[in-house]
């Protein structure tokens, strides 16, 4: 088995064989995957898919949302094959995905869906943007507003393509020309997963003028400033 980062978690690829020859036609029924997690308190249990390209080769999707809020350290990975038919395949075996720091901080930029900003006319109710996907695209997925006043998320209610709107319960401000527009892609990202994404983004240069993020950041030059003269 081997794992390959996406854009929504690890995929984990692997195959089954019969006396050699790799058995291809299996479906998500045969198998049974169970994935635990650091602490071993939670499981995850995905589906399997056979690749539509390359027959006998199988994946499933360990999800950024599952490991999001587990955290850095090993997850057990648990894969039963219960194939009757012939040539049948009966089997079980195990390996340890380790999730490093650097992956977990990393998954949060995965969050992100789409990154916008707001055009003139929106409202505390409809956030006005340069989205061009399809009508509902968005739907059920979470948005995160950058305004001088605040920073609000809201869920979803619904989107159009037309004038890329976004329809959301009433923000606490009316989001201004410019404003930083986030879409969070699922609902499984924790209160802190989504701060960091937040923080990442305000500290990547949406600062807002007297913003605490501009102060950080000045601070932060003055501290490199200061070593580079040690």
């Amino acid at each position: 088995m081997y794992f390959v980062k996406e854009s929504d978690g690890f995929r984990a690829w692997f195959t089954i064989a019969n006396g050699g020859i790799i058995r291809t036609g299996a479906v998500a029924g045969q198998f049974t995957v169970t994935i635990v997690n650091p602490g071993d308190t939670a499981s995850l249990v995905p589906a399997v898919a056979e690749s539509a390209t390359k027959p006998g080769l199988y994946s499933f999707l360990i999800t950024s949302a599952f490991i999001t809020i587990h955290g850095v350290g090993e997850y057990g990975i648990v894969v039963e094959t219960n194939i009757a038919n012939p040539p049948r395949v009966i089997d079980v075996f195990s390996e340890v995905l380790k999730v490093s720091q650097e992956d977990f901080d990393s998954l949060g930029e995965s969050l992100i869906a789409a990154r916008t900003t707001a055009l003139a006319g929106s409202t505390t109710t409809v956030i006005r943007t340069g989205l061009a996907q399809a009508n509902d695209f968005f739907n059920g997925m979470q948005v995160i507003v950058i305004n001088a006043a605040g920073i609000a998320a809201r869920p979803i209610d619904s989107y159009a393509q037309i004038n890329g709107a976004i329809t959301v319960e009433a923000l606490p401000f009316t989001p201004a020309l410019n404003d930083v527009v986030l879409v969070i892609s699922r609902s499984g990202a924790t209160p802190h997963t989504i701060a960091d994404v937040v923080w990442d983004e305000l500290y990547a240069g949406h600062n807002i003028e007297n913003s605490f993020s501009e102060l950080i950041q000045e601070m932060s030059a003055t501290i490199s400033a200061l070593r580079s003269l040690l």
